[in-house]
């Protein structure tokens, strides 16, 4: 297989960094039930749909008709699996950029969450570089080790970072990556030495403790989690809002909110500081608080209405304050926001909000459509068994 054949060539690394993380919504009454992949792939898309772009510049067919590639990448950042994976067949078949086609190919297929076929067809694309190594194959590598690990195959994930790394040691993304394979393994100080690593490599990204602290977090070990933030605050450096985020999760939201407030208050209305912003006043409890993050969530969106992750924020918020017709309209709007990249999760909220309202024949018909879509969703699963019941 070309990947393991990295080690051998010599080019620079595209630093693609990607989060296998969840970072869980939620607010006193309510927590948002996250597919991983849904998540993941959200970040995964956006870097994708970017990337093609620039290296499709110009590649047209006719003027204002895009090709079955930049077709294909739309349809993925829709969610829309099922027309990518048509429009990257095509592509393929008329030998339009067969290395790119089959890269998309393959995320249409890590969006079906078929993982053999999406390894098989990142392969590949691979193969098609014949022989050489540039930012796209490094790209594409990415993407496979997330496949390998989707389907199980964890060693030839960490395979493919350590082959990474052998050629850019200087990468902080590929230690953190293998790190939380190794954790995946049960090999808890192999993954703190690569933590570790990475924190060398890039010691000012708030955002990479965070990542740590979550992985750790996720495997039972709070405590050691908390460590690599409590570092991260005494770097210096770091503006109001890193360091109100990296105290919202370490739950000491009186902190949380008087940074996030302070960073609000220089006039910043940035849609990552109205999150967590919103967020430190739902975890902070109480109903006059949800009313507050509420009040944020829908200032913000009068002046930026499509954003999808603040509808999402807010419609979960006002699952909270059980106004759960409010919250459906909230889900509602969202979807309707054209190239939203949260659809999975606004699906999945929708039927919830449904169900609370005791709509079951309608969170029934959606919940159906919705694993037909999604069917890795295991959770989900179980929750249409109950909902047909009704």
């Amino acid at each position: 297989m070309f990947i393991r054949e990295i080690c051998a060539k010599q080019n620079i690394l595209l630093c693609v960094r990607l989060k296998t993380e969840a970072e869980l919504c939620s607010s006193a009454f309510f927590k948002d039930k996250r597919s991983e992949e849904g998540i993941f792939l959200k970040k995964m898309w956006k870097i994708g749909f970017i990337f093609l772009m620039v290296l499709l510049t110009g590649c047209k067919k006719k003027e204002n008709e895009p090709t079955k590639i930049v077709s294909g990448m739309k349809a993925i950042e829709q969610s829309d699996y099922e027309t990518a994976v048509g429009n990257f067949e095509a592509a393929i078949a008329t030998g339009e950029d067969l290395e790119a086609a089959y890269r998309g190919l393959g995320m249409a297929y890590l969006g079906q969450t078929d993982y053999d076929k999406a390894v098989e067809c990142f392969e590949l694309a691979l193969q098609q570089a014949g022989g050489k190594v540039g930012t796209m194959e490094y790209d594409i590598s990415y993407y496979l080790a997330v496949a390998e690990y989707k389907r199980g195959a964890i060693d030839n994930a960490i395979q493919i970072y350590t082959s990474i790394i052998a050629l850019d040691k200087k990468n902080p993304s590929a230690y953190f990556l293998r790190g939380a394979m190794e954790l995946e393994k049960g090999e808890y100080e192999a993954a703190i030495k690569d933590f570790n690593e990475a924190i060398t490599r890039d010691e000012k990204n708030d955002e990479l403790y965070i990542d740590i602290f979550q992985r750790l977090k996720e495997f039972g070990y709070v405590d050691g989690g908390k460590e690599y933030l409590n570092k991260a605050l005494g770097i210096e450096g770091f503006n109001n809002y890193q360091k109100g985020r990296l105290y919202y999760f370490l739950q000491d939201y009186e902190n949380a909110r008087n940074f996030l407030e302070t960073a609000r208050s220089e006039g910043k209305e940035e849609p990552d500081i109205i999150l967590y912003l919103g967020k430190t006043y739902e975890d902070l409890g109480g109903e006059k608080n949800l009313e507050y993050a509420i009040s944020l969530y829908r200032s913000y969106l009068e002046k930026n209405p499509k954003d999808e992750e603040i509808y999402n924020q807010m419609g979960l918020c006002q699952m909270g304050l059980r106004d759960y017709e409010g919250a459906l309209g909230t889900f509602q709007a969202a979807l309707a926001i054209e190239g939203n990249t949260m659809t999975q999760n606004l699906k999945f909220h929708e039927i919830v909000a449904y169900e609370y309202m005791s709509d079951f024949k309608n969170a029934a018909a959606l919940m159906e459509e919705y694993i037909r879509t999604y069917p890795d969703d295991e959770a989900a699963k179980r929750e249409y068994i109950f909902l047909k019941t009704r």
